[in-house]
């Protein structure tokens, strides 16, 4: 249960109601700890102790020996003053907006800038700063300000309206109240009722409440949160006191990736809204179409219908929770919901690497995936020193996304197949007691379950808690390692700009990168422009050589119709 909890998976092995106050207390506790949004925080703390800190050396190392300025002067505020900013700087927002262009015109990919001066890269330091402080209020208040929002609806309406559902599970109707609102909002899917969600299924406040707190700690996060930046420099007054937080909020929505991980550019987050949209719907209408005459759904009234099918359908990939039984739906809709659980990172996953593509340093083609002959042709005496960049074919955004996507799925698709063969060996003796309930599809649907991180079960017939309760102790021990591999697969990899910390020489990687770049565009025209020096003999000079195209290429035509003809 604990490392179900801090996964934020929600597969449960026994009913929470059986716990005890201080036990759920513990797992509630421990829902906001693995939130990714609460780890996020901590990486943007540690980036900004890192900024503090280098900001505090240059302080140091430009200081005079004399005179010493006071001590409220030695922190990163005064090292922002006195390195990147004057007092004209501060009352008047043109040199914001000079210095923004000047980022503009040396902007090159992934948010990257090049070619800046010293003092242009204090000054780009400064401002990033800047906008680490922002962040480590904006975000921390986000988290406690949704997950308060949640209380004040559900617990109330607990109180008031569904008391005698928590009482008939001993829970107190405020307790859970609290504990849904984080377990919908951190996307864990975990319930203090034995039954999940499924007494719930005709109360419109509590589906709808529970289905936004589920988006708004998860998918849509990034949509939310750039919304409310554009919302707040819209409102912000354009005068001297809000003016350093609107030139922060401004190069936080003009370079999100270079300060945040789930904050991205307008495009991407515009395409991440169309992707939610279109999986939902689609989704939403398999439901209906895939559980068409099912008894389950047959019984209820059709606004019922529509209003489980929306909940169900938005809490699939993220929350885990389950109106319907699982088991009780079609198995053409189980699959559907198999495949919805092992796809339900990929839309952060991806927008993530495509706002802040992964270049070559990352993909490892500077030599070791070069083709052999165009690293023969390189490589040649025959080409002078200058020629022995290692060369690449150009390569768009689209293809680092292709290539991110096999990654991705060389990563996922693996272990939870592993998962549930393993799982499969280890039940077989409960695969023949019960057929049905242990299947080979039920132990797939739970491995890839827990492997997403979602939380939903095929369940037991005589039991409230996940199929994986009558797991024996080895294949639960496998499925937490399922849970704990499947809770890293959505992160950035080392080399994204949104985790790293300050360089010691300011922009020195940004700066190779845009030079490496600058040699293979250089040398990609060569490729164009020269033959493949497989075509040379290499016992002849370069005047040979030439000589010899020039005499095949003056016969090429009675080559190729004799080979023709030979054939």
């Amino acid at each position: 249960m604990v490392i179900s909890a801090i996964s934020l998976t929600g597969l449960n092995t026994l009913n929470l109601s059986t716990l005890n106050t201080c036990q759920q207390v513990f797992l509630y506790i421990l829902t906001i700890l693995g939130n990714p949004l609460s780890i996020s925080v901590f990486v943007l703390y540690i980036r900004k102790k890192a900024f503090h800190k280098k900001f505090r050396d240059i302080n140091d190392a430009t200081r005079p020996a004399t005179p010493v300025q006071d001590s409220t002067h030695d922190g990163v505020e005064g090292a922002q003053i006195r390195t990147t900013d004057t007092p004209t700087d501060k009352r008047h927002p043109f040199a914001f907006r000079k210095f923004l262009s000047v980022l503009k015109s040396s902007l090159g990919r992934n948010s990257q800038f090049h070619d800046l001066s010293h003092e242009d890269w204090n000054k780009l330091g400064s401002i990033e700063y800047k906008a680490l402080k922002m962040l480590l209020y904006l975000v921390p208040g986000y988290l406690i300000l949704s997950q308060l929002l949640g209380i004040f609806i559900l617990a109330p309406y607990m109180i008031y309206n569904k008391s005698d559902v928590a009482l008939s599970n001993g829970v107190s109707p405020l307790w859970l109240g609290i504990f849904l609102s984080s377990s919908a909002f951190n996307n864990c899917g975990l319930s203090l009722l034995d039954l999940n969600m499924v007494p719930f299924s005709t109360s419109f406040l509590i589906l709808v409440s529970s289905s936004i707190l589920a988006l708004a700690g998860n998918l849509a996060f990034p949509i939310i949160f750039r919304g409310l930046l554009w919302s707040a420099l819209k409102v912000l007054p354009a005068n001297n006191r809000f003016e350093e937080w609107r030139e922060t909020i401004t190069f936080m929505l003009q370079y999100p990736r270079r300060l945040y991980i789930y904050l991205f550019p307008s495009l991407h987050t515009w395409i991440l809204v169309a992707i939610l949209i279109l999986i939902n719907g689609l989704e939403g209408i398999a439901f209906h179409f895939l559980n068409k005459n099912n008894p389950a759904l047959d019984t209820l009234p059709r606004h019922i219908q529509f209003l489980d099918a929306y909940f169900q359908t938005i809490v699939t990939r993220t929350a885990g929770f389950d109106v319907i039984p699982i088991s009780s739906l079609r198995i053409g809709m189980q699959a559907l919901y198999l495949a919805m659980m092992f796809v339900s990172a990929y839309p952060i996953v991806f927008a993530m690497r495509s706002s802040n593509v992964y270049e070559e340093r990352s993909l490892g083609i500077y030599a070791n995936e070069l083709p052999p002959e165009k690293y023969e042709m390189f490589s040649s005496p025959d080409y002078g020193a200058e020629d022995t960049v290692i060369p690449h074919a150009p390569r768009t955004r689209a293809y680092y996304l292709q290539q991110e996507m096999r990654k991705q799925l060389g990563h996922d698709l693996w272990f939870p197949m592993t998962t549930a063969i393993l799982i499969l060996w280890i039940e077989t003796g409960s695969f023949d007691r019960d057929p049905t309930t242990f299947s080979a599809f039920n132990i797939l649907f739970e491995s890839v379950s827990a492997y997403a991180g979602v939380g939903l079960s095929t369940g037991l017939q005589d039991q409230a808690y996940s199929l994986c309760g009558e797991f024996h102790m080895a294949s639960k021990l496998i499925l937490c390692l399922a849970m704990l591999r499947g809770r890293h697969r959505g992160l950035p990899v080392a080399i994204d700009q949104a985790v790293q910390l300050p360089q010691e020489v300011p922009g020195g990687m940004e700066q190779q990168d845009h030079e490496i770049r600058t040699r293979f565009s250089l040398v990609d025209a060569m490729m164009e422009s020269r033959p493949p020096i497989s075509t040379r003999p290499s016992n002849q000079s370069k005047e040979e050589t030439v000589g010899t195209k020039t005499e095949e290429s003056e016969k090429g035509g009675n080559n190729f119709m004799s080979g023709a003809l030979d054939k």
